[in-house]
């Protein structure tokens, strides 16, 4: 896998930067909050242990109650102390017994409603970053749905003792595309963010104060703004994206004044890398649908969630059909880039609501069933790919079918018409090329590729 900074080097978009993102944030607190976000959020948030099977044990079941009691977090614990949050590594070897730890850096995470749509995308922190007394957890996420999601937590709440109130902090995020800070970015993942060294509330603490001081050391923070953070995480929905603070609004990050930059080049970086957030989406979407999966977001085997049939049901199913995806939009006859990159120019299709990527090639066309109208000629119908849910000058994120995309991306490939539902002014005058994120598993796409083709063979 190729470093982020890497395939981003020849970006119109500053080396390195920090970002005030535009988030709202919620505070729970109280006896009972780890189990109320356990019951609300895609991750796991609690060391039970879950059996798939009722009336047997494997070995996997028994690898993971071991997994479970390696922590040695009590119930009175997690009712009393500001603990931490639980981490795994969904990829772990059932062989090392390694994959659960008690860490303070957030996750990133979705909150779903009854029928299994997205909320938001959010990470959550325990908080303060430094603990004092008591379980305490931020939820940062867009404005988008704020109200709603407010009004649910209070409606699932019942007779949970815990406290829901608006938290006044502000959400932070940092990037640095040199190589000197890929080395860093592994080193924090492979010492201080390591699960095999954090597996108590003890260690937990005792490296998160390694982790500020590091941070202090590298000029990333000051002491003074270290002492106060609420928050910390590294945002790794894709490789080496970024970190990311939460800080009371004294704490302006002055030192890094000279590198601040806007909130288009934070939307920028992560359209690049095929990053979607719920601002995206002017519909309902599904968790899959934004690559849930692919960016540590979801636990398969934590229990009931709220959404979690649905969410649950796909997974196993293995049929995934749609995905976002980043795309490079072109006029037609331009050369058509094989790089996914910014440019200057506003190609205008910003304004539209409505676009969408459709096959008009030939052989899509002789496969495709033809409708007749009255008159009984045949009528045509071009063939949806995808829609188009993002646009920044001439990049954007789409929901793809994925059966439709090559992974040999060479030029020809993965080109398609745009067109628009309520205006003439788009068709026959743009196209897209869609690109596959370089830090996407190939091996589970292979698969759900598969598995839409059974599906339609069937």
């Amino acid at each position: 896998m190729r470093r982020f900074s890497t395939f981003l080097s020849l970006r119109a978009i500053p080396p390195r930067g920090l970002v005030k993102l535009n988030r709202k944030l919620l505070e729970i607190k109280g006896p009972d909050s780890a189990k109320f976000l356990n019951g609300l959020l895609t991750t796991k948030m609690l060391p039970t242990f879950e059996k798939k099977n009722l009336t047997t044990i494997s070995a996997s079941d028994l690898q993971a109650l071991e997994n479970s009691k390696m922590l040695g977090l009590t119930d009175e614990q997690m009712q009393t102390e500001n603990w931490g949050i639980l981490h795994e590594d969904e990829t772990y070897d059932p062989d090392v017994p390694e994959r659960l730890g008690i860490r303070r850096d957030g996750r990133y995470s979705m909150l779903l409603n009854s029928k299994g749509r997205v909320l938001s995308d959010l990470f959550v922190y325990p908080t303060p970053y430094t603990p004092n007394n008591g379980p305490k957890y931020l939820l940062e996420m867009a404005p988008k749905n704020f109200g709603q999601i407010q009004m649910m937590l209070k409606l699932h709440k019942l007779r949970a003792k815990i406290d829901i109130s608006v938290a006044n902090y502000n959400s932070w995020f940092y990037y640095d595309h040199s190589e000197e800070f890929d080395e860093f970015y592994d080193l924090l993942q492979s010492e201080y963010l390591n699960n095999r060294n954090s597996k108590s509330v003890e260690a937990a603490s005792t490296w998160s104060k390694y982790l500020q001081d590091r941070l202090v050391n590298e000029e990333i923070l000051t002491e003074a703004d270290a002492s106060q953070l609420q928050g910390f995480a590294i945002d790794d929905r894709a490789p080496c994206f970024g970190l990311k603070f939460v800080l009371p609004p004294e704490s302006q990050l002055q030192n890094l004044e000279d590198i601040k930059v806007g909130h288009e080049v934070y939307d920028t970086l992560r359209t690049l890398v095929g990053i979607s957030e719920i601002s995206d989406f002017k519909s309902e979407t599904l968790p899959f649908e934004n690559n849930l999966d692919y960016m540590n977001g979801i636990n398969y085997n934590k229990g009931c969630y709220v959404g979690q049939e649905l969410t649950i049901r796909t997974f196993h199913s293995g049929v995934i059909r749609k995905r976002v995806m980043p795309i490079q939009l072109f006029r037609v006859g331009e050369p058509v880039s094989e790089e996914l990159k910014l440019a200057d120019e506003d190609l205008g299709l910003g304004q539209y609501t409505d676009l969408q990527l459709i096959n008009t090639s030939k052989k899509n066309q002789d496969a495709e069933p033809q409708s007749s109208n009255p008159f009984g000629s045949k009528m045509r119908r071009d063939k949806k790919v995808g829609e188009i849910i993002r646009v920044q000058n001439n990049i954007g994120l789409a929901v793809v079918y994925v059966a439709e995309i090559s992974r040999d991306n060479a030029p020809g490939n993965n080109e398609f018409p745009i067109v628009s539902r309520s205006s003439s002014e788009v068709a026959g005058k743009f196209i897209a090329k869609v690109h596959i994120p370089e830090w996407w598993p190939l091996e589970e796409l292979e698969e759900e590729e598969e598995e839409e083709e059974k599906e339609h063979d069937d």
